[in-house]
């Protein structure tokens, strides 16, 4: 009986080995691309989609940097939201006098692996400063691909 455990638990973990091997998580890098607001001041910030391969609807989105003018808050302290087939929503979380970060860039079409998206600059939308100090519509911009579209997988191989 223990030979048949012991050949059972062998083809499990085998099973196991493959699947492991064989998943791996793709990521596509974005950056803000010429988003100006209507005071001639430029958002810039760059932020990773990571996701399973053939999943990328359900992936995770990270900002690894992030500039907004008028405030010295960034993606390390503001909560950000990332909907690649809606929009990227950022605020900043509590009741503070005076301060707050509610920025809204809605997609004109949903992003993918191999495309960007200019923004739709009739909804996208900020207020920086929490009383209104600064809020506005932007004047242009787009979501794009970073380092010509690149795929980076977790293992360290890149293709285009």
């Amino acid at each position: 009986m223990s030979s048949v455990k012991n050949v059972c638990f062998r083809i499990i973990c085998g099973f196991i080995f493959m699947v492991a091997f064989n998943a791996h998580a793709d990521t596509v890098n974005y950056i803000l691309d010429n988003v100006i607001l209507d005071d001639h001041t430029q958002m810039t910030g760059t932020f990773t989609w990571t996701y399973d391969t053939g999943d990328f609807e359900n992936g995770v989105g990270q900002f690894t940097s992030l500039d907004i003018p008028h405030t010295p808050h960034d993606h390390t302290d503001l909560n950000i939201s990332i909907d690649i087939g809606k929009t990227i929503e950022i605020t900043l979380v509590g009741d503070f006098h005076d301060d707050g970060v509610d920025v809204s860039l809605v997609l004109s079409q949903a992003l993918t692996p191999t495309t960007s998206s200019p923004l739709d600059l009739a909804q996208s939308k900020y207020d920086i400063g929490g009383n209104g100090f600064f809020a506005g519509v932007f004047l242009s911009g787009s979501i794009s691909l970073d380092a010509g579209g690149e795929l980076v997988f977790e293992d360290g191989f890149e293709t285009k």
